[in-house]
């Protein structure tokens, strides 16, 4: 009989150490999850991340992380400008392709690049701030965000891609800050702002503007489109 009582306390001992270590296991992978790491490259950078709601990955090439999604109950995106000490300079392409949740993003500082179809179609996206340090949008990075409404104003832009703001229907006003040698560089591609019914014809250059025409309509650079001393 002791030996018969002896088994089964050893017995419930193995499930109460089993019980602990699993527990102990639970606890490791949350106190991960925490701190919001995923997995980690051999220079012990986390390769893989999330935070406030964001999914990040790490590009070795350029030491710099890439905002590529959200959670589905994100609906304001908060993008900081830095991530484990290095920067967050672009969102991946596609990131939040057709996401009916994004209501409003607050660019970091660091930003540079908005990827292919980045915003496509996310149509319940109203604000959109802090994009002075964007330097490229590429094709059909919002296209058909028709309840877009911010003015949209740029002071690094190189760089806007085919339909990137095709059907963003309630813009009012389009603003580029560029001194007279950045403007000559900007390109602007087929259809970019093809369907802002909202825009005016006069798009706000520093102090003067220019006739919109056939400005969503083909390939064009800047230059190409006459500038007038307006004062507004």
């Amino acid at each position: 009989m002791r030996y018969l009582t002896n088994t089964i306390m050893l017995f419930i001992l193995l499930i109460i150490s089993s019980i602990s270590l699993t527990y102990s296991v639970i606890l490791l992978f949350e106190g991960l999850e925490k701190n919001n790491i995923i997995s980690k490259n051999e220079s012990n950078i986390p390769l893989k991340a999330t935070l406030n709601g964001l999914y990040f990955e790490f590009d070795e090439t350029t030491d710099t992380y890439v905002v590529t999604g959200a959670l589905d109950e994100v609906d304001v995106v908060l993008i900081p400008d830095m991530l484990y000490g290095y920067k967050v300079e672009s969102i991946k392409g596609f990131a939040f392709y057709q996401n009916q949740k994004i209501e409003t993003i607050f660019f970091g500082a660091n930003v540079k690049e908005i990827g292919e179809s980045a915003f496509f179609e996310a149509k319940n996206l109203t604000y959109i701030y802090n994009m002075d340090h964007v330097e490229v949008i590429e094709a059909y990075a919002f296209y058909n965000d028709n309840s877009l409404i911010t003015p949209l104003d740029f002071y690094d832009i190189r760089y806007i891609g085919e339909s990137a703001f095709s059907g963003v229907e309630n813009i009012s006003q389009l603003s580029f800050h560029l001194n007279e040698e950045n403007l000559k560089e900007l390109y602007i591609g087929h259809y970019a702002f093809h369907r802002t019914f909202k825009l005016s014809n006069e798009v706000v250059l520093y102090e003067k503007t220019f006739e919109l025409t056939t400005f969503e309509l083909s390939n064009i650079k800047i230059e190409e489109i006459k500038i007038y001393d307006v004062i507004r």
